[in-house]
């Protein structure tokens, strides 16, 4: 995959390759929790710490790029960019963004378990419609959206 300026753009997509798709993580007839249980099972200590650490050399390490495990077809993912107030993405076009909500503080404050699940709801619409579109943070090469 590459982009109109023919850099290559990283597939942050999950369960996309052959080998990953033959393994249970990836069965979407099994139930979520069948499907992580067989996900931790099969990573090694050094893989599950490899998940959870920055990677300096896949770009930059305020948005947490994570290595790849290619003997289970994972792509390498970037985390703790998203949804704190708004999907972490540049603007389309003026008036074209992501929807902006207030802090977890005050959402949290509110005890409106409706409006949190809202919120939810509008970020998954919102990360799904940017990723589709292969769109980018604006931070620099290599920060697309993508979900796994």
């Amino acid at each position: 995959n590459t982009s109109c300026t023919g850099q290559v753009v990283p597939n942050y997509f999950g369960c996309q390759d052959d080998t990953s798709r033959a393994l249970p993580y990836c069965d979407s007839s099994l139930s979520i929790d069948d499907r992580f249980e067989n996900f931790k099972s099969i990573l090694t200590l050094s893989e599950k710490i490899l998940l959870i650490s920055p990677q300096e050399e896949l770009g930059n390490t305020c948005n947490c790029h994570t290595g790849n495990i290619d003997r289970i077809g994972l792509p390498q993912f970037m985390w703790l960019t998203e949804t704190n107030t708004a999907v972490a993405s540049s603007c389309i076009k003026k008036g074209q963004c992501a929807s902006e909500f207030s802090g977890p503080m005050s959402l949290g404050a509110s005890f409106n378990k409706t409006s949190w699940y809202l919120k939810g709801h509008v970020f998954g619409t919102e990360q799904r419609a940017y990723m589709n579109i292969n769109w980018h943070r604006g931070t620099g090469l290599n920060d697309y959206i993508g979900l796994t």
